[in-house]
């Protein structure tokens, strides 16, 4: 199971409709429903579009992380990431960033309020995958209007 493919069932199911209608309404095989539903298979955004326009939903609902990179894969996209933060008005102190059983890694500075955030590595990682997941969804809507 997939947490898109949960959500897809819950909407599904609220509505009354079958895999076979939802196919349908979309203009997708009710076999690749079954897929996504199931976590076989992962639908294109494009494709979640149709399924989110079908329940009368907006997309977010069913977007999940598309194969993103892990926020800390490499020291690189850390790097990148804070400075991102500092242009931001954000500045992450570091503290035992580095140590990998420390459960606090630093303070998350908000220079406008001059107060400070306390982060866990968790803590850290969900923030940037909600910066890069709303940066992933507006360049596809900004596509989508575009028809790019």
């Amino acid at each position: 199971m997939s947490y898109t493919g949960d959500m897809i069932r819950k909407y599904r199911k609220e509505k009354g409709l079958t895999q076979k209608k939802l196919g349908e309404l979309c203009g997708i095989a009710d076999s690749n429903i079954r897929k996504y539903e199931s976590g076989a298979q992962n639908p294109k955004l494009e494709t979640l579009d149709k399924i989110a326009n079908a329940f009368n939903i907006d997309v977010w609902a069913l977007y999940e992380n598309y194969g993103l990179p892990d926020p800390l894969e490499s020291s690189q996209n850390t790097s990148a990431f804070l400075n991102y933060l500092e242009k931001l008005g954000y500045e992450f102190i570091d503290g035992s960033f580095y140590d990998a059983d420390a459960e606090e890694v630093g303070l998350l500075h908000i220079k406008s309020d001059n107060a400070d955030i306390p982060l866990t590595r968790n803590d850290f990682d969900n923030l940037e995958k909600a910066i890069k997941d709303n940066i992933e969804l507006e360049i596809y809507r900004l596509r989508r209007e575009k028809h790019i």
